[in-house]
């Protein structure tokens, strides 16, 4: 699955919408709604996909653009845990460990194998120097793991204890998730109902459909989001797609309502997003980040 890239915003491309040929492909294959109409250099685009397992370039709904969000966080969560490995696991980690390095050390294939030999022919006692004492933690181990009392009264006897040998294990790496909010204040009836199409396009694509008409036994899963910052910035971080996983609107941002005369269109409206993405990230995927050196001066918003 591709990365979204950060755009380059141009004022000679049409709507400013066609960072790269990437992304103007996909808005050549879908409708697009601006908000506001003057949306100035800094924009967040979001392309939705109607769902494929695995595509690469799936098939292009709409595409939204809005003002960036005020507040952009790139956290990543990774699970450990803490996990007691018990006598023999730490005893075999710690054999398995030597041999390994041993064999790294050796260098060369013909010294590998001299190393490898080696090793096949190592006594217990060679692998494991305090065999005995491991023995005899690991016996204990496996009499207090059915007999918990018996291992209290070996304790209580002999002032011991078996080192757990706790160790801290990676788990995973978790999807990340982004909550983006938006402010939006409609300046005439133009922009105020492309708002309301805006939102009404959003919660249809984050919504399941019933894949038949004539019953309701079977749903589509939602549509996906490719998500990009457009402007004239490269140090932003980069999404994979993702999915919408929790939607607000909030019609009465300011503590209470007002709506246009007329049209009867909300004044403001708050928009929040979560998104989750479907991919794990992993350090493959930062190898291609540039990293420039120059001199750094603040940009104008």
């Amino acid at each position: 699955m591709g990365l979204g890239p950060i755009g380059k915003y141009s004022p000679s491309m049409q709507g400013g919408l066609a960072p790269n040929k990437k992304i103007g492909d996909k808005l050549s294959k879908g409708g697009s709604f601006h908000f506001p109409k003057d949306l100035g250099v800094h924009q967040f685009m979001m392309i939705f996909h109607k769902y494929e397992y695995q595509a690469e370039a799936a098939s292009v709904a709409e595409s939204i653009v809005l003002p960036i969000p005020a507040t952009i966080t790139d956290a990543y969560g990774m699970e450990y845990g803490s996990e007691d490995l018990g006598t023999l696991v730490a005893a075999g980690a710690d054999i398995i460990s030597d041999v390994v390095d041993s064999f790294q050390k050796a260098g060369t294939p013909a010294g590998q194998k001299k190393e490898a030999e080696r090793a096949a022919n190592m006594s217990p006692a060679d692998l494991a120097p305090d065999l005995l004492q491991i023995g005899a933690a690991g016996f204990r181990q496996m009499v207090s793991e059915e007999n918990k009392d018996i291992e209290k009264a070996i304790a209580v006897s002999t002032g011991t204890i078996n080192n757990p040998h706790t160790a801290l294990l990676f788990s995973k790496v978790n999807l990340k998730t982004f909550e983006f909010t938006w402010k939006l204040y409609p300046q005439d009836i133009e922009e105020s109902n492309m708002l309301k199409i805006i939102i009404k396009v959003i919660k249809q694509r984050t919504h399941p459909t019933f894949i038949s008409k004539e019953n309701n036994y079977m749903m589509d899963f939602p549509h996906e989001v490719d998500l990009y910052y457009l402007g004239d910035g490269d140090g932003m971080h980069r999404f994979k797609r993702a999915a919408v996983t929790k939607l607000s609107i909030n019609y009465t941002p300011e503590g209470s309502p007002a709506f246009f005369a007329g049209t009867g269109n909300p004044v403001f409206t708050e928009l929040t997003m979560e998104f989750t993405e479907t991919q794990i990230w992993t350090g493959e995927d930062f190898e291609d980040e540039v990293v420039e050196s120059g001199n750094l001066e603040p940009g104008s918003n």
